[in-house]
């Protein structure tokens, strides 16, 4: 019969189909094991797991979260029915009320609720933790169980962090206080009388910032990072000092939205505070290096590594817990001798002396550091300068920094020195 030998090969060919769709999905599942197996044996440092803890405390948070709002809801309900029932055309509104009372195990006085338990501190303590480090939350947490309609106090059914993880805070508007990180960010700590020792100031006197300290601080405070945010790192990294330097740092914010990226909004300050009495190609030199180190120290691969001058590099001293802002000097003798001595130079007689004395060899003008695009506007950093800087010879200082510290002529190529003795 043709018919029945249809159905049997239909059969047939669905049986196989259905070991074939067995077979692959084992195949995958075996696969996946594999690979996060794979990603276990990998994880030396342990950083998986420390993420898989830190998402199974957030699903945790979540889900209380879920909980209170579900509270509220049952607790409006159960006064709207209240209130519903009081209003019914009739006069029975007062039996139903009571029947409801009644059967209610919550206490009841004068038609409200006071065994309602309280909320708000309750939300508070809880978008507080779910908003606090180490956690990361995303930009809305979504509750599907209740509706967009049902809402308390004008709040809806999605919390949002105060402020997305993924946009960077820009420290001049956002952040006025650079002062106060959880841990002193000078390392070793200070003896009371160090320069870098913070002052209490007295009332109407302006403080006197340290810029060894004030480096520290800036540095040291951790930043957001994204994945728009390291695209806009990489495609303005020769547009933004160039267009600093020339046009001033507003414009730069204007350009970007409003918003400079979070290595930038570092180095602003550091050029602001600190580089501001140097030369403009100083000034270039300097934010162009340690740009490329700071985003190295962000991303750790052998592109990034590729960007930074070998003598840029941490040396064996810099294992030693130091100040982090030693691994931002280009000289690897003077790294050293900050990680044993910074206290010694520490004060800001330092960074007067560092900064009218710090020269590049660079024998052409400014104007000769860069291009810049007609079509796009934008200026690009010349490949000339970039090999020029990348000589640790080219990084040289003037007089007078060695007649306060003579020992920097070990550490430090000086600029049109003629040596004492041939």
């Amino acid at each position: 019969d043709n018919a029945s030998s249809r159905r049997m090969r239909k059969r047939e060919l669905d049986r196989r189909c259905q070991r074939m769709a067995r077979e692959r999905t084992k195949n995958r599942i075996a696969y996946l094991e594999g690979l996060v197996e794979d990603f276990r044996n990998r994880d030396s440092s342990g950083q998986v797991a420390t993420l898989m803890n830190q998402l199974s405390d957030m699903s945790k948070e979540r889900d209380l979260l879920a909980k209170t709002l579900q509270s509220i809801q049952n607790s409006i309900q159960t006064h709207r029915n209240l209130f519903e029932d009081v209003n019914q055309p009739g006069g029975d509104g007062s039996d139903s009320v009571a029947k409801k009372l009644s059967r209610s195990p919550e206490r009841v006085v004068n038609g409200i609720d006071t065994s309602i338990p309280d909320v708000n501190s309750d939300m508070e303590d809880t978008v507080s933790n779910a908003a606090s480090p180490p956690m990361v939350l995303p930009r809305v947490i979504e509750i599907p169980s209740l509706k967009p309609e049902q809402s308390v106090s004008g709040h809806s059914s999605s919390i949002q962090p105060t402020t997305p993880p993924s946009l960077p805070l820009d420290p001049i508007d956002s952040i006025p206080d650079y002062g106060y990180l959880d841990e002193d960010p000078i390392v070793p700590q200070t003896s009371e009388d160090c320069d870098c020792k913070p002052k209490k100031s007295f009332l109407g006197s302006k403080p006197t910032i340290n810029m060894w300290r004030y480096a520290n601080q800036v540095l040291t405070r951790p930043a957001p990072l994204s994945r728009e945010i390291n695209e806009l790192e990489d495609s303005a990294a020769d547009d933004m000092p160039v267009r600093a330097l020339i046009e001033g740092w507003d414009s730069v914010k204007k350009r970007y939205g409003g918003r400079l990226p979070p290595s930038w909004q570092k180095l602003r300050r550091i050029d602001e505070v600190i580089f501001g009495t140097c030369n403009i190609r100083e000034r270039l030199a300097m934010m162009r290096i340690m740009h490329s180190l700071m985003r190295y120290h962000t991303d750790m691969t052998d592109e990034r590594r590729a960007k930074v001058p070998a003598w840029y590099m941490q040396r064996p001293s810099q294992t030693i817990a130091h100040s982090y802002a030693i691994d931002y000097f280009a000289w690897p003798g003077l790294r050293e001798r900050f990680v044993f001595y910074q206290h010694r130079y520490c004060g800001n007689l330092f960074w007067k002396l560092f900064c009218s004395s710090l020269r590049i060899l660079w024998p052409f003008e400014f104007r000769d550091c860069y291009t810049r695009n007609l079509q796009t506007g934008q200026y690009h950093i010349s490949p000339q300068f970039d090999e020029r800087i990348g000589d640790i010879n080219a990084w040289t200082m003037e007089s007078d920094i060695y007649k306060r510290w003579p020992e920097f002529y070990s550490d430090i190529p000086a600029f049109n020195h003629i040596p004492s003795c041939v």
